[in-house]
C-alpha cells in the first residue's frame, strides 16, 4: 500500500514518521517523554513573597510533580516549617504538627517559571520539601 504522504515524511520502510513515535499510555508518561526531549521546566519558589529556592522538574504523574530543589538564601526563613511538615507526614499527621502545613499555605506559595516556555506562575495546592527534592500538586 502506498502511503499518502509526501516521500520526505515517510521512512525507509514505507511508514510514515508518526506511526515510528511512541504512544504514550498516561499523562505523566507523555510529560516525561517530553522532559527528556527537552530541558525540564525550572520554578523559582517563593513563599511569603520571598525568593526560596529553584525547582527542576524531574517526574510528573497523574497527581504530582517531583523536582530537584536548590535552597535559596531565603530557605532558612522557612525550612523550619518544611521540617515540621515532613515529620508530620512521617507520623500521619497528628494534631499537633498540622499547623506547620497551614502556615505555608498561609503565607502563600508561588512557583515562577524561570523559562520563557515554562507556563505561567503556579499557586500549588500542595508543596512538600524534604533535603534537595520537592513535590508539589498543582
Amino acid at each position: 500500500m502506498k502511503s499518502n504522504l509526501p516521500a520526505e515524511q515517510s521512512s525507509s520502510a514505507g511508514q510514515p514518521e508518526r506511526a515510528k513515535k511512541r504512544h504514550c499510555e498516561t499523562w505523566g508518561e507523555l510529560i516525561q517523554t517530553q522532559a527528556a526531549e527537552t530541558k525540564p521546566a525550572r520554578w523559582k519558589m517563593y513563599v511569603g513573597g520571598e525568593p526560596v529556592g529553584i525547582l527542576r522538574l524531574s517526574i510528573v504523574d497523574q497527581t504530582s510533580s517531583t523536582c530537584s530543589f536548590e535552597p535559596l538564601e531565603d530557605w532558612a526563613t522557612v525550612r523550619d516549617l518544611f521540617e515540621v511538615q515532613n515529620q508530620a507526614i512521617q507520623e500521619g499527621f497528628p494534631e499537633d504538627k498540622g499547623w506547620a502545613t497551614k502556615e505555608i499555605r498561609q503565607r502563600g506559595v508561588e512557583l515562577h517559571p524561570l523559562d520563557e516556555d515554562s507556563g505561567a506562575v503556579i499557586t500549588p495546592f500542595m508543596i512538600y520539601v524534604s533535603g534537595h527534592e520537592a513535590r508539589f500538586r498543582p
